[in-house]
């Protein structure tokens, strides 16, 4: 029974591969032309496996729990040129860097 308990917590998990990339600056926003998404363009954007390798743009989805905070943190670092790490849990719409988590440092 407990090996079956831990097999069926294993394939429970979440396997999404996840990164936390290097520093780098918010060098534009967009909205979508028919979507709430946010698009955002840095300084030095890399190409995560899987994602587009033409579009090294990162996407924050509107459906995404913490939509509001996280533009918003986007927002902030943009006007205050400082850096932001960004958490990307794969590809997203558009099949863009999909923007987990975003963190704000002081250069």
């Amino acid at each position: 029974m407990k090996k079956l308990l831990l097999v069926l917590f294993a394939l429970s998990l979440n396997v999404n591969a996840a990164t936390f990339l290097q520093k780098q600056k918010v060098v534009a926003l967009a909205n979508g032309w028919s979507s709430k998404h946010l698009y955002i363009t840095t300084d030095n954007a890399s190409v995560q496996e899987g994602c587009s390798e033409t579009d090294v743009r990162y996407i924050l989805d509107s459906n995404h729990e913490q939509f509001d905070l996280l533009s918003s943190l986007l927002l902030s670092a943009f006007h205050s040129e400082a850096d932001v790490r960004l958490y990307i849990v794969g590809c997203g719409p558009s099949n863009l860097m999909n923007i987990q988590s975003v963190k704000i440092e002081k250069s």
